[in-house]
Formats: structure tokens, C-alpha cells, sequence
């Protein structure tokens, strides 16, 4: 029943797209792995060329079939994504904001604020549901 209501949730809330200073935040899509890994790398995370073929694979397989309670989010500039965040909500009302990567040339411009920002937003569509349903 629970991940019926986020299924719900989901399609609803991601209808629209918060856009802040030319910055873009979305849902994390297939075509988004190849950036998402080049911030993976530039922070360290992926140091060889292994390690990228394989958070490549985790990153699509991702895409084409998240965890009913994750969402993934990308910020995106100039066609670009810059920033990558998960916010985990397996435990309505909490949730969880988990690994926020901005990409080094875009930090200080508003990027990590927007996806903490649209977290925030998710969260309070999350919580007004739940509220909801339990009265």
C-alpha cells in the first residue's frame, strides 16, 4: 500500500520542473549517467576506468527502474548536468537527503540550494499526502 501511494506521489509531483537561475532540476533520466559519472569522477569517487564502467551500469540500471522511495534529482545547466542529489523517503514523513555532488566549475552558483530546494518541495507534497491519509 505504501509504495502504491508514492507511485502516486511520484507521477503527480514530477509533472513540472523548478527552474532557479537558469538551473534545471529533474528527475535523474538514462542520458544523464555519462555527466553524472564525470562528477562522480572529478569528486573521486570513480578513479579508473572500471570503477566507471561499473557506476555507469549502476546509474542507468538506476534510471530505468529506481527504488519506489528514492528520488533522484539532477540539476542541470546549458543542456549540461552539474549537480546530483537522492532524497530517500522509505519512511514517510522522514526522509533522508543522500550524496549532493555539484560539479566544481558550477559551485557557488545556486546549484546544490536548488536541489536542496526541490527536496524540500518533495518532502512537503510528501508530508501534506500522509498527513492526509492518516486523518
Amino acid at each position: 500500500m505504501l509504495k502504491k501511494f508514492f507511485l502516486l506521489v511520484r507521477r503527480n509531483y514530477w509533472t513540472e520542473e523548478i527552474v532557479l537561475n537558469k538551473i534545471i532540476v529533474r528527475k535523474f533520466r538514462e542520458k544523464d549517467a555519462e555527466d553524472v559519472a564525470d562528477i562522480f569522477t572529478q569528486v573521486g569517487l570513480i578513479n579508473n576506468q572500471d570503477k566507471r564502467k561499473r557506476a555507469l551500469e549502476r546509474l542507468r540500471r538506476i534510471a530505468k527502474e529506481p527504488e519506489w522511495y528514492d528520488h533522484y534529482l539532477v540539476a542541470e545547466m546549458n543542456e549540461r548536468v552539474v549537480g546530483r542529489v537522492i532524497l530517500e523517503a522509505a519512511y514517510p514523513p522522514y526522509s533522508e537527503l543522500i550524496n549532493l555532488y555539484v560539479h566544481s566549475d558550477y559551485q557557488g552558483q545556486g546549484v546544490g540550494s536548488s536541489l536542496v530546494q526541490k527536496c524540500i518541495e518533495i518532502e512537503f507534497c510528501l508530508i501534506k499526502v500522509c498527513l492526509k491519509r492518516c486523518v
